[in-house]
């Protein structure tokens, strides 16, 4: 097994054009796709994940930057939840997930949410990328996936115009020592271990007393989740 990286969908949304301050405040005024990985750097730190610098966006610019060569060949992917997404870079490039990747850097879990990529199902760049993730207009289009999708739809579902508020997907290169479940984040609903978008999280019946697949577990002490470098 490969050593483990975490993953997680932004909290937060905007616009296709990550310059734009009143979009996406999280960016600090960077644009294009440097902007998204401002953005996925910020809300880690913010919710005290660990290598927080380590967090690269999903995203792909056309015609030569694809998003899946920004990622490391010898890594895994876990969500939040410890929930494993992807064996290796190249499971995340082979059309289907082990989980879909619907977990926030704050632990919530979201469904049918929409999210800007510009990159295709097997991880490579389309047209579709709000011009490099600088363009903000209906005119301008980019491609978006679906949170709860494990299929190729999670990173390739269709384009939208770039005015439109997305999440998007934040992957860490770092590899982690240790991440497992502790008693956790303020007032969390544990639902999304159910079978219906996830396998049962592995971890949740040790961590969370009353837990079991598909009941609701609120959890209002401490941090959920830690590393052993955090």
């Amino acid at each position: 097994e490969l050593p483990g990286a975490l993953a997680f969908v932004s909290s937060q949304t905007g616009q296709g054009a990550f310059a734009d301050l009143a979009s996406w405040p999280e960016a600090h005024g960077i644009a294009g796709r440097a902007g998204g990985d401002e953005v996925c750097q910020t809300l880690a730190a913010a919710a005290k994940l660990p290598a927080p610098q380590s967090f690269l966006a999903w995203l792909s610019v056309f015609p030569n930057d694809d998003a899946i060569d920004r990622l490391p060949v010898a890594l895994s992917w876990k969500r939040i939840d410890g929930v494993r997404i992807a064996a290796d870079r190249s499971d995340i490039a082979d059309q289907i997930l082990i989980s879909a990747l619907n977990v926030t850097e704050l632990g919530a879990y979201v469904s049918s949410q929409q999210v800007w990529t510009g990159t295709r199902f097997d991880g490579v760049s389309v047209s579709q990328d709000c011009v490099g993730w600088t363009s903000d207009l209906a005119a301008s289009t980019g491609l978006v996936g679906v949170a709860m999708r494990r299929d190729w739809q999670w990173t390739d579902f269709t384009d939208y115009g770039c005015d439109i508020d997305r999440r998007i997907y934040c992957f860490s290169t770092a590899p982690l020592l240790f991440w497992s479940a502790t008693v956790g984040m303020p007032s969390r609903s544990i639902t999304a271990c159910d079978r219906a978008i996830a396998p049962p999280c592995p971890c949740c019946s040790a961590a969370i007393p009353g837990y079991a697949p598909g009941v609701s577990t609120s959890v209002t002490s401490g941090k959920l989740w830690r590393s052993a470098s955090s």
